[in-house]
């Protein structure tokens, strides 16, 4: 079985779908499936690369129009390709790459499997134009692939239910945990006696780091926030723990490497994701603090499925999104009973051994793809 990821961006980009294309591309290679993506590659100039198991193909970019990728090599490339496959797999949403695949005329022989990650969100206004488009992706999906049983009951799969699967996004433990242990002792000694909570992702419009700098004025004095990650919102956010004197207590680390990112799971005391909008459809951060047997403050995001990989008083506490004070209950609730922390990031590990691995899920998602399921 030859199969193709076809995505927006791949890794080194970062992103919630950059790494589900990531982890199951390395999974079905570790499994014996060819599996090659074709993406966009940030740059004007296209690229093959070739990897243990596939090839990553990508398409010179020219920046982004409404959000969506200018980049005509996507269309060009799929279709001098994709009669090389036996299954193409299509990383919603995506209106370009569906375009691309709509024009492509695929013979009836190539399966098409669509992940659903979300749904459309901020580009509603778009949607009705882009309908036609996604009804005609679904009609000739095999199978549709979610996360989580939120985007199971999603209303524009209400018409292909029979077609959808909920196979919840894995991550590789020896991957994630290389390492590290050097790093965090270094975040330990950098602030000493504190109460860390660590945060991670893009500086964007959706992740709610806003809120969870506030929620620094609600709590105590010894807890320190750590916010990873860079975006166009990291100017913002500057100004604010300033105007809020938190400039000794919420530090913007900006971007990680993966040993970095290790080290500070390893050092906090509890995770925190502060989402506000189903564009944060999963959350794999969540996953990978569960990894490291840490518990998880989150919110519940309606239509997304952040508060059900994050099981509420399971793996950590869910509460109401753009809520300070709530933020800072939860996160007060975990510093003052440290024994409490300590189960719920025990559950969260045995929640992580039992459905987010990556080798779980490129299991289920062999089978699917090869229509044994």
């Amino acid at each position: 079985m030859r199969v193709l990821q076809f995505g927006r961006f791949y890794p080194p980009s970062r992103g919630g779908i950059e790494s589900a294309i990531y982890h199951i591309r390395e999974g079905l290679a570790g499994r014996g499936v060819r599996c090659d993506v074709l993406c966009c590659n940030k740059a004007r100039s296209a690229s093959r690369e070739t990897v243990a198991g596939g090839v990553i193909y990508r398409a010179a970019w020219y920046g982004d129009f409404l959000s969506l990728p200018l980049a005509p090599g996507l269309f060009t490339q799929l279709a001098k390709i994709a009669g090389d496959y036996d299954v193409i797999c299509l990383h919603h949403p995506d209106p370009s790459a569906t375009l691309a695949l709509f024009l492509a005329r695929l013979p009836r022989r190539i399966k098409v499997v669509v992940h659903w990650h979300s749904d459309i969100v901020r580009q509603k206004a778009m949607l009705p134009l882009f309908m036609p488009l996604q009804r005609w992706l679904l009609r000739r999906a095999a199978a549709v692939i979610v996360s989580t049983p939120a985007y199971a009951r999603s209303a524009h799969l209400a018409a292909c239910r029979d077609k959808v699967s909920v196979v919840p996004i894995g991550i590789s433990e020896s991957e994630l945990r290389a390492d590290g242990d050097a790093d965090a002792a270094a975040v330990r000694a950098r602030y000493p006696g504190r109460f860390l909570v660590f945060a991670m992702g893009r500086l964007v419009y959706y992740k709610g780091f806003e809120y969870l700098v506030e929620a620094a004025s609600h709590l105590h004095q010894s807890v320190n926030i750590l916010i990873g990650g860079d975006g166009p919102f990291r100017r913002a956010l500057r100004r604010q723990i300033g105007r809020l004197g938190l400039s000794q207590r919420v530090f913007l680390l900006g971007a990680l490497s993966a040993r970095e990112v290790a080290g500070h799971y390893r050092a906090c005391d509890v995770f925190c994701l502060s989402s506000t909008l189903p564009s944060e459809a999963f959350g794999i951060v969540q996953v990978e603090a569960m990894c490291f047997a840490k518990p998880v403050v989150a919110t519940i995001v309606p239509g997304s499925g952040v508060s059900w990989v994050n099981a509420d008083r399971v793996s950590g506490f869910n509460v109401p999104p753009r809520d300070p004070r709530a933020l800072a209950r939860a996160l007060e609730v975990l510093r003052q009973d440290p024994a409490l922390a300590r189960r719920l990031g025990e559950r969260g590990r045995r929640r992580f051994e039992d459905l987010f691995t990556r080798e779980r899920m490129c299991e289920r998602l062999q089978r699917i793809y090869a229509g044994g399921e």
